[in-house]
C-alpha cells in the first residue's frame, strides 16, 4: 500500500512541477490530494458496505490511475494554447468532484476487474 502512495506523491510531484504554472502549484497539489482523499474515502465507503464481497483493489492504485485522468483535463488547456488560471482550476475542480460523487459502485467493479494484477490486493 505504501508503495502505491509514494507512487502517487511523486506522480502528483513532477506532473505539478512540469505542467503548471509556478503561482499555481500550491493550489493545485491541494486541489489534487483533496480529490485523491475524496475517492480514497469513497472506496473505503463502498467496501464497507460490502463486507461479503469487498472490493479487492487497492486504494492508492485506483487514486494514481484516477490522477492520471485529472492531469490530463489540465493539460488538455495547457495543449489547447490556454492558460490555466484559478477560475479554470476551480472550474475542473468541482467538475471532478461531481464526477466522483455520482460515480456508482458498478464502476468500481469494472476497475477492480480491469486494473493490472500487480495492483490487487491480496485477500
Amino acid at each position: 500500500m505504501y508503495f502505491y502512495k509514494y507512487i502517487v506523491d511523486n506522480y502528483t510531484s513532477i506532473f505539478i512541477n512540469i505542467s503548471v504554472p509556478e503561482s499555481l502549484k500550491k493550489e493545485v497539489l491541494v486541489k489534487v490530494r483533496s480529490l485523491s482523499i475524496f475517492i480514497k474515502n469513497k472506496i473505503n465507503k463502498l467496501n464497507d458496505v460490502l463486507v461479503h464481497d469487498p472490493l479487492f483493489i487497492n486504494v492508492y492504485s485506483l487514486v494514481f490511475f484516477y490522477l492520471d485522468s485529472f492531469s490530463q483535463s489540465l493539460n488538455y488547456i495547457r495543449c489547447s494554447g490556454g492558460e490555466l488560471d484559478k477560475d479554470r482550476l476551480d472550474l475542473i475542480y468541482n467538475n471532478e468532484l461531481e464526477y466522483i460523487d455520482a460515480l456508482d459502485f458498478n464502476f468500481f467493479q469494472y476497475l477492480a476487474r480491469r486494473l493490472p494484477r500487480q495492483v490487487y490486493r491480496l485477500p
